[in-house]
């Protein structure tokens, strides 16, 4: 058997969802979603559950506060605003779906964070923030000549 080169997209969204827990004023969570059999009445439906293309990870980012922290509330006394984030969390090779894509530009175009993460990097990039090591659990290994 073959064995897999790339994670699994829901062992990555772990892994983003982990690193997303660690980011000061991130707020995230997955979202649910697909077909489910439901039965009522002694006969069997498949329900779809959640909005077609919704990213796989939303959530919030809180606007930086005048002081430079993520304050609850502003140095001014005012409530702090957040940015709604949206994370659609792809393998390597694979494409957005038109909704996906479409979600993502709404988001997007109403203000918000979208991003397509292949990995915690992505995310920790798009945050503008260094990642975790070692990333996704994956440590480096020194090349020839070093340690």
């Amino acid at each position: 058997m073959k064995a897999r080169t790339t994670p699994k997209e829901r062992d990555i969204q772990r892994a983003i969802l982990d690193f997303l827990a660690t980011v000061p004023g991130v707020c995230a969570w997955k979202t649910g979603g697909g077909m489910f059999p439901m039965t009522y009445k002694g006969k069997t439906r498949m329900v779809r559950m959640g909005k077609p293309g919704v990213s796989d990870i939303i959530g919030w980012k809180k606007s930086e506060c005048a002081c430079g922290g993520t304050c609850d509330y502003c140095c001014d006394g005012k409530p702090m605003r957040a940015i709604f984030l949206a994370i659609e969390v792809k393998r390597h090779g694979s494409k957005l779906t038109p909704e996906q894509s479409l979600f993502l530009l709404d988001v997007r175009m109403s203000g918000g964070l979208a991003i397509v993460a292949r990995s915690v990097a992505d995310v920790a990039s798009a945050l503008g923030l260094a990642p975790a090591s070692p990333v996704e659990g994956v440590t480096r290994r020194a090349p020839r000549g070093e340690g």
